[in-house]
């Protein structure tokens, strides 16, 4: 499933190619909490957020964010640490 704005899912040139792949194309307000609404629309509970700086900005923005996972690898110790825990507390 593919979440876009109203412009980006208006090109047919880069939207029928994937749905021609299987892919769902479903427009949103551009705004997280909007594609959220839409997955939750159809029955998907659990979303793994990937992207840059300023797709994780606006999640944490708009307050959907509920749990944290974060790798990083230290120079000085080599191997990555995974720190993860819940932002509101577990529910």
């Amino acid at each position: 499933m593919i979440l876009t704005l109203a412009e980006a899912a208006e090109r047919a040139d880069r939207r029928q190619p994937l749905e021609a792949r299987g892919a769902t194309i479903v427009v949103t307000d551009g705004t997280i909490r909007s594609g959220l609404r839409a997955l939750g629309d159809r029955s998907v509970t659990s979303l793994l957020l990937e992207g840059g700086a300023r797709v994780h900005e606006a999640a944490w923005l708009e307050n959907v964010v509920d749990y944290v996972r974060l790798y990083a690898t230290p120079k000085s110790l080599g191997p990555d640490v995974m720190t993860e825990g819940y932002v509101h507390g577990p529910r």
